[in-house]
């Protein structure tokens, strides 16, 4: 029986906020400055993500869906880590 890992990761944080306010990935790497390549290994969960490209993401999707930092990192967590 294939039992697949059922958890929400940093990338699909992403993609979910982007997708609910019609940014793409394009604008996030013109953004963020981060090349368009690795972003989408981040997104994969290719590249292991330093705690500086996180907070960086983290504040370059809040910037573009005009939420504060403070609400995009409790929302990122909480997303991540669902109560039980």
């Amino acid at each position: 029986m294939d039992m697949k890992r059922a958890e929400n990761t940093f990338g699909d944080w992403i993609r979910f906020q982007l997708h609910n306010h019609q940014v793409t990935i394009i604008n996030l790497s013109d953004y963020s400055g981060i090349h368009i390549r690795k972003l989408y290994r981040i997104i994969n969960g290719e590249n292991k993500l330093s705690y500086d490209d996180w907070i960086w993401l983290v504040e370059c999707v809040g910037d573009m869906t005009d939420q504060s930092l403070t609400d995009c990192v409790i929302d990122c967590v909480e997303y991540m880590n669902p109560p039980k």
